[in-house]
Protein backbone atom coordinates (compact mmCIF):
# COMPACT_ATOMS: atom_id res chain seq x y z
CA UNK A 1 0.00 0.00 0.00
CA UNK A 2 1.64 3.58 -0.87
CA UNK A 3 1.52 6.40 1.75
CA UNK A 4 -1.52 7.67 -0.09
CA UNK A 5 -3.38 5.19 0.30
CA UNK A 6 -2.23 4.69 4.00
CA UNK A 7 -3.58 7.85 4.83
CA UNK A 8 -6.66 7.73 2.73
CA UNK A 9 -7.75 4.39 4.78
CA UNK A 10 -6.97 5.97 7.55
CA UNK A 11 -9.78 8.71 7.11
CA UNK A 12 -12.43 6.62 5.76
CA UNK A 13 -12.18 4.34 8.60
CA UNK A 14 -12.43 7.55 10.65
CA UNK A 15 -15.19 8.89 8.77
CA UNK A 16 -17.18 5.70 8.85
CA UNK A 17 -16.68 5.67 12.67
CA UNK A 18 -14.75 2.65 12.20
CA UNK A 19 -11.99 3.70 14.89
CA UNK A 20 -10.70 0.31 15.64
CA UNK A 21 -9.92 -0.58 11.78
CA UNK A 22 -6.86 2.12 12.01
CA UNK A 23 -4.90 -0.23 14.86
CA UNK A 24 -3.24 -1.89 11.38
CA UNK A 25 -2.47 0.95 10.09
CA UNK A 26 -0.40 2.65 13.32
CA UNK A 27 3.17 1.34 13.67
CA UNK A 28 3.82 0.24 17.78
CA UNK A 29 5.45 3.50 18.62
CA UNK A 30 2.79 5.98 17.21
CA UNK A 31 1.95 9.35 18.81
CA UNK A 32 0.07 11.63 17.44
CA UNK A 33 0.62 16.06 18.72
CA UNK A 34 -2.35 18.37 18.92
CA UNK A 35 -0.34 21.83 19.61
CA UNK A 36 -3.26 24.20 19.64
CA UNK A 37 -4.48 22.36 23.18
CA UNK A 38 -1.17 20.68 23.83
CA UNK A 39 -2.37 16.76 23.96
CA UNK A 40 0.23 14.24 22.83
CA UNK A 41 -1.67 10.78 22.05
CA UNK A 42 0.31 8.00 22.14
CA UNK A 43 -0.19 4.65 20.80
CA UNK A 44 -3.21 2.97 19.26
CA UNK A 45 -5.35 2.20 22.04
CA UNK A 46 -5.38 6.08 23.19
CA UNK A 47 -6.41 7.38 19.48
CA UNK A 48 -8.88 5.04 19.32
CA UNK A 49 -10.32 5.30 22.84
CA UNK A 50 -10.38 9.00 22.33
CA UNK A 51 -11.99 8.61 18.89
CA UNK A 52 -14.47 6.33 20.54
CA UNK A 53 -15.44 8.41 23.29
CA UNK A 54 -15.54 11.91 21.35
CA UNK A 55 -19.05 13.57 21.20
CA UNK A 56 -21.22 13.52 18.31
CA UNK A 57 -20.60 11.50 14.93
CA UNK A 58 -18.83 13.45 13.08
CA UNK A 59 -18.09 13.27 9.35
CA UNK A 60 -14.15 13.48 7.56
CA UNK A 61 -14.26 14.48 3.62
CA UNK A 62 -10.62 14.40 2.87
CA UNK A 63 -10.14 17.08 0.53
CA UNK A 64 -6.48 17.28 -0.31
CA UNK A 65 -2.96 14.80 -0.02
CA UNK A 66 0.27 15.82 -0.72
CA UNK A 67 3.31 13.72 -0.52
CA UNK A 68 6.84 13.33 -0.53
CA UNK A 69 8.29 10.26 -0.07
CA UNK A 70 7.19 9.11 3.41
CA UNK A 71 5.38 12.80 4.38
CA UNK A 72 2.09 13.41 3.91
CA UNK A 73 -0.05 16.05 4.73
CA UNK A 74 -3.88 16.15 4.48
CA UNK A 75 -6.45 18.52 4.24
CA UNK A 76 -9.98 17.94 5.93
CA UNK A 77 -13.30 18.78 6.55
CA UNK A 78 -14.69 17.37 9.41
CA UNK A 79 -18.66 17.62 10.49
CA UNK A 80 -21.75 16.59 12.92
CA UNK A 81 -23.70 18.26 10.50
CA UNK A 82 -23.84 21.67 12.36
CA UNK A 83 -20.24 22.50 13.11
CA UNK A 84 -17.37 22.58 10.58
CA UNK A 85 -13.68 22.11 11.69
CA UNK A 86 -10.94 22.19 8.78
CA UNK A 87 -7.82 19.61 9.69
CA UNK A 88 -4.55 19.86 8.50
CA UNK A 89 -2.43 16.86 9.19
CA UNK A 90 1.38 15.80 9.03
CA UNK A 91 1.61 12.17 8.36
CA UNK A 92 4.99 10.43 8.72
CA UNK A 93 4.70 6.81 7.54
CA UNK A 94 7.28 4.31 7.90
CA UNK A 95 7.33 0.39 6.97
CA UNK A 96 4.02 1.15 5.82
CA UNK A 97 2.92 2.60 9.33
CA UNK A 98 1.82 5.58 10.51
CA UNK A 99 4.32 6.62 12.81
CA UNK A 100 3.27 10.19 13.81
CA UNK A 101 1.14 12.99 13.37
CA UNK A 102 0.51 16.36 14.16
CA UNK A 103 -2.53 18.14 13.43
CA UNK A 104 -4.09 21.49 13.28
CA UNK A 105 -7.92 22.24 13.61
CA UNK A 106 -9.65 25.32 12.95
CA UNK A 107 -13.35 26.04 13.12
CA UNK A 108 -15.69 27.46 9.99
CA UNK A 109 -15.97 31.44 10.79
CA UNK A 110 -17.93 34.18 8.98
CA UNK A 111 -15.32 36.78 8.22
CA UNK A 112 -14.71 39.02 10.62
CA UNK A 113 -15.83 42.23 8.79
CA UNK A 114 -17.83 42.61 5.35
CA UNK A 115 -14.83 42.75 2.91
CA UNK A 116 -17.23 41.26 0.05
CA UNK A 117 -15.99 43.83 -1.92
CA UNK A 118 -12.84 42.08 -2.48
CA UNK A 119 -13.53 38.15 -1.81
CA UNK A 120 -15.97 35.60 -2.98
CA UNK A 121 -17.57 32.80 -1.49
CA UNK A 122 -15.75 29.33 -1.54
Amino acid sequence: MTPEQLVTQFWKAFDEARFEDVRPLLAEGFFAEWPQTGEVIRGADNLIQLNSNYPGRWRCHLREILSQGDRLVTRVEITDGNHVVHATSFFTIDQGRITHAREFFADAMDPPFNRSQWTEPL
